[in-house]
């Protein structure tokens, strides 16, 4: 197999004897036949950055990059996250973690910011054998550089060693306890005083007014549905709300929701009310309200079941996208869709 075609926007590094190459867009490389589209379920990897280890000129791994929208302030900008994963096993298991830290490096230095899920950690994926010859990652794990080491051992069935990575579950219940201060209700009738009406039409682009049937446009042609209400309180203030319908299905469907408190705070109690509607059934069914101003409201849905094996893909990303995505304020493109005005703006895109 050939180099790739060295461009102004390659970089060539060594390390732990491997040759690594980390390029911006687009990446132009007779290699990417080798790590093929039925590898990553991506046909578009020429337009993708990504990192190339080599041992002996020949191609052993890569890692792609994923340009996701990201603002800061006023200033949108494209920065790349860890996608997937392939290499080349041969029997030598995962030797190339630390290429692909450097990779990482690189790419920050060739101008594409790297979005690391942690300020103090190292973003890198799981990895899981497939076949005799492919590693493919199916989630992300953030390794601190204390737990890395000289080289973090990888094992077939997708985890680091002694690296266990805590369960869709224990990451919301473990980030639920931060809810410090409040009170939580449940009731099968609307609990909204005045106070809490003012407050949530402060934060909406349609009025409510109390006394109507709640969110009366969306069950009109649908009678009969009994909603739940989970309301925290703080002070005895409005902080937070779920209105939830239990279906017949043995679903729970998320009709709306409010958060009210300081972007840490809402964080905590997102993941509070979550834990609460997830003991209720046997799954979950998040319904997620689009309320632009130039657009009709329509629905999205994310389907959870918190009863999927460890790194199931579904449970997976509810978790990943609300509970760590939600809160990064992120600018969307003409093709995304706005939860609300004040509160977060939130892609679906990577679901």
């Amino acid at each position: 197999m050939s180099q790739p075609v060295l461009t102004a926007n390659q970089n060539k590094m060594l390390v732990d004897g491997y040759e690594v190459f980390s390029q911006a867009f687009p990446a132009e490389t007779t290699e990417l036949n080798r790590f093929s589209y039925k590898h990553f379920g991506n046909p578009n990897l020429l337009e993708t950055p990504a990192t190339f280890t080599y041992e002996n000129g020949r191609a052993v791994a890569m890692q792609w990059y994923q340009g996701v929208p990201i603002s800061y302030g006023e200033d949108v900008i494209r920065a790349a996250m860890t996608a997937d994963t392939a290499a080349v096993n041969e029997g030598r298991g995962f030797p190339f973690l630390r290429c692909f830290l450097e990779g990482n490096k690189k790419m920050k230095e060739l101008g594409i910011p790297f979005r690391m899920g942690n300020p103090d950690a190292e973003s890198f994926p799981v990895v899981t054998k497939l076949g005799d010859t492919v590693i493919e990652n199916f989630n992300q794990v953030y390794i601190t550089r204390d737990e890395l080491g000289e080289r973090a051992p990888f094992s077939s069935l997708g985890g680091a060693i002694g690296l266990r990575r805590p369960s869709p579950l224990e990451r919301i219940n473990r980030l639920s306890k931060r809810a410090k201060g409040l009170a939580f209700s449940e009731s099968d009738a609307c609990p909204f005083s005045d106070a809490d009406y003012r407050r949530i039409n402060e934060e909406r682009l349609f009025s409510l007014s109390r006394g109507d049937t709640y969110y009366r446009w969306r069950i009109d042609g649908q009678p009969g549905k009994s909603f739940r209400y989970l309301v925290a309180r703080k002070n005895g203030e409005l902080a937070g709300f779920f209105v939830v319908w239990p279906r017949e299905d043995g679903w729970t469907e998320l009709m709306d929701w409010g958060l009210y408190l300081d972007e840490a705070g809402n964080k905590a109690l997102f993941a509070a009310l979550l834990s609460r509607c997830i003991t209720w059934g046997s799954s979950f069914f998040a319904s997620f309200l689009s309320e632009s101003r130039d657009e009709m409201r329509y629905f999205r849905n994310v389907g959870i079941n918190p009863y999927a094996p460890q790194g199931s893909p579904v449970i997976d990303h509810i978790t990943i996208a609300l509970l760590d995505e939600a809160f990064d304020k992120r600018v969307l493109d003409g093709s995304n869709w706005k939860i609300r005005k004040s509160d977060l703006d939130f892609s679906m895109n990577r679901l």
